[in-house]
């Protein structure tokens, strides 16, 4: 039976096990309780703040260079392809290494990357294949680091406090949703835009150190007699798992067909809503602010029954609002649809990651983490698609269509699997 969102506070499951006793509670906040989680919470944070400047930055950088949308698909593209290919690589290293020092050099690449980047700008020398190419290392390090930062929250926070401890997560990272592009706008308008790329260098190192003093963790360790035995393992543990396959296809779809959305926001905010780079900057605060009070919401569902009702219609819910969004025309109004675009988001995001993570054995969890983490790869084809959609028909038609037709899938998608709608 479907349960309804919690209160902030404690989360009740409103019964009894069948032996009498009382089902496990999570408050909202306990996974805090656990210092080991504040660390990584910490450090992910300011991995999350340094990519929003990131973003807001070098979109901002690419539409000022060639006020091509076609450029702004191909940066995605470019960065997500290579995350698509290394991601595998990534999983694996996630179940033969430790993940906590995979996770720590794997920022310390990035940050690296973020300050050669710092350079060029500040010099004036960049080109925009200077921003491709940075663009696919980015990629590399991110599909290499990101499947061992998401199973580390397990290996952290357990199995009873996993979907507490992604919400939290969420909460935070959409804390820094909010305050990235904005502080990111008001940098680029006193600082330049090469400071938005220095912080993010800075954010990332700070990351990595406070990653660092997450004491070691107890791992399986995973051991195939070949390379290909061990990535194509991953890809047929998931192929077996219908409930996984399930979880990844619902994460592919906004993946190819809205989230790409997001690289065009400097579109939205030029050409159609004629804003300057500070109300651009807050428009892309817009989701963080409504994702915050659905990741207190998700934080309060510790209970996993009818977790899969709620991920059908958050998802669905939130391609809607994108629809909404691209044909708002308004400042205010515009904002708002992403305010409530980021709510089901929030919700979204939660329910899944923590489904795919219940439904996964120790041995596998880093190579289905990375195939998790490929749905985001898909990204680029929808970003090249999209771009080469906005440039004829331009940008709120292009997104709306997509978008209509994500969520018209999700929904069938729904309908047609008993099984997913009853996780």
């Amino acid at each position: 039976m479907t349960r309804s969102l919690g209160a902030a506070g404690t989360a009740e499951t409103g019964a009894r096990t069948a032996t009498g006793s009382t089902p496990h509670r999570v408050g909202t906040f306990a996974s805090l309780a656990n210092h080991n989680f504040r660390y990584l919470l910490a450090g992910t944070m300011a991995m999350q703040v340094g990519s929003w400047s990131q973003t807001i930055g070098q979109g901002w950088l690419i539409h000022s260079m060639t006020g091509s949308a076609v450029h702004l698909g191909m940066i995605a593209f470019i960065r997500g392809i290579v995350m698509l290919i290394a991601s595998p690589f990534g999983g694996l290293l996630s179940d033969l290494l430790n993940r906590q020092r995979v996770v720590v050099w794997g920022t310390l690449l990035a940050a690296a990357n973020a300050l050669v980047l710092t350079a060029l700008v500040a010099l004036g020398v960049q080109e925009v294949w200077h921003l491709y190419a940075l663009a696919a290392i980015d990629g590399a390090i991110g599909a290499l680091n990101q499947p061992a930062r998401q199973a580390l929250v397990y290996d952290v926070a357990g199995k009873k406090e996993l979907t507490n401890a992604i919400a939290l997560s969420s909460v935070g990272g959409n804390v820094m949703r909010i305050v990235g592009p904005s502080l990111a706008g008001g940098l680029i308008g006193v600082a330049g835009i090469a400071s938005c790329f220095l912080f993010q260098g800075v954010c990332y190192a700070f990351s990595a150190v406070v990653t660092f003093f997450i004491p070691r963790l107890p791992q399986a360790a995973t051991r195939a007699a070949s390379l290909a035995d061990s990535l194509l393992g991953g890809f047929g543990y998931a192929r077996r798992n219908r409930v996984v396959v399930l979880l990844l296809v619902v994460g592919a779809i906004p993946s190819l067909l809205v989230y790409p959305y997001v690289g065009f926001v400097p579109v939205f905010a030029s050409d159609v809503l004629h804003v300057d780079a500070f109300q651009y900057g807050i428009l892309m605060t817009a989701v963080g602010v409504g994702s915050i009070p659905g990741a207190i919401a998700a934080a309060s569902m510790t209970n996993t029954a009818g977790k899969g009702r709620w991920l059908i219609l958050t998802s669905a819910g939130y391609m809607a609002m994108i629809a909404a969004f691209a044909v708002s025309g308004m400042f205010v109004l515009a904002f708002a649809c992403l305010v409530l675009a980021g709510v089901a988001n929030a919700i979204q995001n939660t329910l899944n990651a923590a489904l795919v993570q219940f439904n996964v054995t120790d041995e596998y969890r880093g190579r289905v983490s990375a195939l998790y983490f490929m749905t985001h790869g898909l990204q680029p084809f929808g970003s090249l698609a999209m771009g080469a959609m906005i440039a004829v028909w331009g940008a709120p038609p292009a997104v709306f269509s997509f978008s209509v037709l994500a969520t018209l899938a999700v929904l069938v998608l729904g309908a047609l699997s008993p099984r997913l709608r009853t996780l």
